[in-house]
């Protein structure tokens, strides 16, 4: 039987749109509403962890997780999404291609590892960013012009660098918000070659690994959906409120509990119901509730 509540690890193929693995999920199992922690593009595979029914305001906590991926490059090609699904805009032909990696190998092993030093970066017109209420994608298609804001990232890690004019592929480890098919991009400028992203994969958000998602397709065969707990995801400090107290929690009204400044966040239980989420505010000697359940 599944839980109430709870959350999916999911392994999204590469050819669906996050909606559509969000819908087909939550068709299958008539979930209430079932959310999400981070889009990945239609082109991109790897882990979408899916928070269902009252779980689903915990999606916040994720969002801002740092993700890691494997990217796979092909030299050659440029496009306007930056992807194989993309408009080609400029190539280059195998030998023009050998000739450059040829000459340049030290010159794109240590741009790539330049990478580590970015701090900021443009994000892409095509992305499920929005601009007054529509996406950054829909404005680009439809040839609407918008401007594109800065902003912060971190790189924390790229590693397994592989080089070929055939392929380049390597691991990187960024923090949240960070667009690989930009970055991708802004290499291709920066080598003044043509590059598109080939096969993107994201192996981890945060702690959580992809090796624990689960495959659409064994899904759509009936495997037995594995549900991970509240605690395996977001633990925090339980604690325990007496029968008379439940219904003034319910209600949102405070009650009294044995709170120190050193709790941030916490949850109230009662006999092993969770009751609410909530939040310390330690300079009023109080607390708030994030979520009542």
């Amino acid at each position: 039987m599944i839980p109430n509540n709870g959350f999916l690890f999911i392994l999204k193929p590469r050819g669906i749109t996050s909606s559509q693995l969000v819908q087909k999920i939550k068709k299958k199992y008539n979930f209430v509403k079932l959310g999400h922690t981070g889009t990945l593009d239609k082109s991109a595979e790897g882990l979408m962890i899916l928070p269902y029914n009252k779980y689903t305001c915990f999606s916040e906590k994720l969002l801002g997780k740092d993700k890691d991926y494997y990217v796979s490059i092909r030299p050659g090609i440029f496009t306007d999404s930056g992807d194989l699904d993309g408009e080609i805009l400029k190539s280059m032909t195998k030998n023009e291609l050998k000739k450059f990696f040829d000459d340049n190998f030290n010159l794109i092993h240590s741009s790539i590892l330049d990478i580590k030093k970015w701090t900021s970066q443009i994000p892409p017109k095509i992305s499920a960013l929005k601009k007054d209420g529509k996406r950054y994608s829909d404005l680009f298609r439809n040839s609407t012009f918008f401007e594109v804001k800065e902003r912060p990232i971190t790189v924390y890690f790229i590693e397994d660098i592989n080089i070929s004019y055939l392929e380049i592929s390597f691991k990187i480890g960024v923090s949240s918000g960070t667009y690989i098919r930009k970055i991708v991009q802004d290499l291709s400028d920066s080598l003044k070659i043509p590059l598109v992203i080939s096969r993107l994969v994201r192996s981890k958000i945060g702690s959580f690994m992809i090796k624990n998602s689960q495959n659409l397709e064994n899904l759509e065969n009936n495997e037995e959906l594995k549900v991970f707990t509240l605690d395996d995801i977001y633990p925090l400090k339980y604690f325990e409120v007496e029968d008379s107290q439940v219904k003034k929690v319910a209600n949102g009204n405070i009650v009294e509990i044995p709170l120190s400044k050193n709790e941030d966040e916490f949850y109230l239980n009662n006999k092993g119901k969770l009751l609410a989420w909530c939040q310390n505010i330690p300079e009023k000697n109080t607390f708030k509730y994030l979520k009542v359940f």
